[in-house]
């Protein structure tokens, strides 16, 4: 009733009844002296944290032993082996739960990109059993790639692919490694040709370009319905250091590219060397 007739404005809040109005703030930084309002800009950082209103961030940690002393997240620098780079912790990721979904996924690639560690993931996620470095990226990899393959045939799948327990795993993931998504993708790349020349398999200076030759040549076959050209491609590409590698490289970037003839890919190449359909 103090203000049935008007209220007496100091700036935000009524000096009479109290009631505030979202104008004429006294800010200081990010919080209003007078009735507590918080903006989302000129935030007094403290490291990750605001000291004015508490909001956190991901950025500004102040790491002791690899753990920030201001809020608690846990930041490695993992090398490619999984061995932490500052404190020297072993790689470990573990999904909560042996979820469907991402079974699925992991069984939709290997019926399109058939390869021993596929099945070995398959394996290790279905018992609910922690994951390597090696692994973890390839998890990343698959959940990426079909997704975005699965969104390429059915529309509708788009809009529910950015709710499901596949992104948010990718979600997970990426806070696992403190990276951006093209940065995993990239660590991808970078693991498949570490772990060929640990086998001592030589890569030739030649490597992006035979890979995107094989591309073109496999999009041209494609187009005209060569069936025999294709598997002619995969033959050739089996003879490149007497290995899978060169198949499996093309043949993931060709189902990236072209995701709905992956499976006639995948079929047509059956038998050739350890391919299997």
């Amino acid at each position: 009733m103090a203000c049935l007739f008007g209220h007496k404005w100091n700036g935000c809040k009524c000096s009479k009844c109290g009631e505030t109005r979202d104008e004429q703030h006294d800010w200081d930084g990010c919080k209003c002296t007078r009735c507590g309002k918080i903006r989302d800009e000129q935030h007094k950082w403290n490291g990750c944290k605001c000291s004015i209103c508490g909001k956190a961030r991901n950025e500004g940690h102040i790491l002791n032993n690899c753990i920030c002393k201001i809020c608690g997240t846990v930041l490695h620098d993992w090398n490619t082996d999984g061995i932490c780079r500052n404190c020297k912790a072993k790689f470990s990721y573990l999904l909560s739960g042996a979820n469907p979904d991402i079974l699925n996924y992991i069984s939709a690639h290997d019926k399109i990109m058939p390869t021993p560690q596929c099945k070995a993931l398959y394996e290790k996620v279905k018992n609910n059993k922690e994951l390597d470095y090696t692994e973890t990226i390839l998890l990343f990899f698959i959940i990426e790639s079909e997704g975005k393959r699965q969104s390429s045939i059915d529309s509708s799948h788009d809009f529910l692919w950015r709710f499901s327990i596949g992104a948010n795993v990718l979600a997970n993931i990426q806070e696992y490694f403190n990276k951006p998504k093209e940065n995993i993708m990239a660590l991808y790349n970078e693991k498949m040709l570490n772990d060929n020349s640990i086998k001592g398999e030589t890569i030739s200076n030649g490597f992006d370009d035979t890979i995107n030759a094989a591309l073109e040549k496999l999009e041209v076959c494609f187009k005209s319905q060569d069936k025999a050209g294709i598997i002619e491609i995969g033959k050739n590409l089996y003879g490149v250091n007497g290995s899978m590698f060169m198949m499996h490289t093309v043949g993931e970037r060709f189902a990236r590219k072209f995701p709905r003839d992956a499976g006639t890919l995948n079929f047509l190449w059956n038998g050739i060397g350890e391919w299997k359909a």
